[in-house]
């Protein structure tokens, strides 16, 4: 099968999407398909084979400028027209997303949509202004797109929910994004590397940490304000935040204006192959967003056996087995005594096995490319010949 998937966000960027897109390409072409990932061109990136880079720009906002943008150009339809495609999957709405909508009208070709991002807990970012306006079109535009597709994927029950609520009634598949699962597993590591680490990176017990774009959307200040709140009532902890973003230096900032320069440390952003070793050195991950599609960073932590702490959201139900992988808390507020028991007895964090969790073995990505094989499949087979 000739496959060509769409995405505007690829590496160099790193976010769940293009790990998805990366993860998808390398199962499927394990199995013998031919994958082409089609993308914006980016002033960071590297060649990689399999991977067409097409003319693109930073956006003028400034939140967003490490992503990149392009106009839909008749260059790049016959770029992409050069070789004909079974399917074409795209993973965005936008660049990408309408390239490959054009060359799947144009061609005939079954047109799959995995709607990856709650576009609507985003619209701050192009202008706080007219956000009730922009929420109204980035769903219609979201509906629009999926409705002239021949299948809609979710990858949780909450975006099909939220897609079913803007009138979708189309075609849709509920599928997790898989991760692959053996890379986080504490054996798969260079055991001299991961104790060189250990000895650099040493924090006292609990050591939570984040891992993702640095964006209020993650409600990152409550977090900070929980820490500071914990602190005052003499149950300290330590946090390390390992990822960048727009909201990265007004978070420097409030931990300074805080004084939590001691517990607080922000590393930037981490090579994708080092993120394994960070869980290693953790005593859990925590996170208060609940604008997550899914969360894959949430699975890495489980596959590493590193407990969960999480702000209970619709999606987090079907991953985090409460008491085997973590626990979730109905508000921030919920945090305090949380931390307060797990200070007082260790080993109620400790003894938590993630790994162990039925939840998991699902999120596999192996998993996740055969189930979007068989949406692959049932497309080709009722397109028209």
């Amino acid at each position: 099968m000739k496959i060509a998937l769409f995405s505007d966000t690829y590496f160099p960027i790193i976010n769940g999407i293009s790990v998805s897109v990366y993860l998808l390409a390398t199962e499927l072409r394990q199995q013998g398909h031919s994958v082409t990932i089609f993308t914006n061109d980016h002033d960071k990136a590297q060649p990689e084979k399999g991977v067409i880079r097409l003319k693109a720009m930073k956006p003028p906002v400034r939140a967003l400028r490490e992503f990149r943008i392009g106009r839909v150009t008749k260059k790049k339809l016959l770029t992409v027209m050069e070789t004909r495609y079974d399917v074409i999957h795209c993973h965005t709405e936008l660049t990408m997303g309408r390239l490959g909508k054009r060359v799947a009208k144009l061609t005939n070709t079954p047109l799959i949509y995995t709607y990856h991002t709650m576009y609507e807990d985003y619209v701050h970012y192009i202008s706080k202004y007219f956000q009730g306006l922009s929420r109204k079109f980035v769903i219609y535009y979201s509906v629009r797109f999926a409705n002239a597709s021949t299948h809609l994927i979710a990858p949780t029950q909450k975006v099909a929910d939220k897609f079913h609520s803007y009138g979708y009634k189309g075609p849709l598949t509920i599928i997790p994004t898989g991760i692959d699962l053996n890379k986080f597993k504490s054996e798969s590591l260079d055991k001299t590397l991961l104790n060189q680490l250990k000895e650099s990176f040493k924090r006292p017990f609990p050591h939570g940490v984040f891992v993702g774009r640095v964006s209020h959307e993650k409600n990152l200040k409550t977090l900070l304000l929980t820490l500071k709140a914990c602190i005052e009532e003499k149950t300290p902890w330590y946090l390390t935040i390992i990822g960048d973003g727009p909201a990265k230096k007004d978070c420097e900032a409030l931990v300074k204006e805080q004084g939590l320069s001691s517990y607080v440390r922000f590393t930037g952003m981490v090579a994708p192959e080092m993120i394994p070793y960070y869980y290693q050195l953790s005593d859990f991950f925590v996170s208060f967003s609940t604008t997550e599609t899914q969360g894959l960073t949430y699975i890495e932590a489980l596959a590493a056996n590193l407990p969960v702490i999480a702000q209970d959201d619709v999606h987090l139900s079907s991953m985090i087995e409460e008491g085997v992988s973590g626990y979730l808390i109905s508000s921030p507020a919920a945090f305090y005594p949380l931390m307060a028991s797990i200070i007082e007895t260790p080993d109620r964090l400790k003894k938590l096995s993630p790994e162990t969790s039925k939840l998991l073995a699902p999120l596999s990505s192996k998993a996740y490319a055969n189930n979007i094989l068989k949406i692959y499949q049932a497309a080709i087979s009722k397109s028209p010949s």
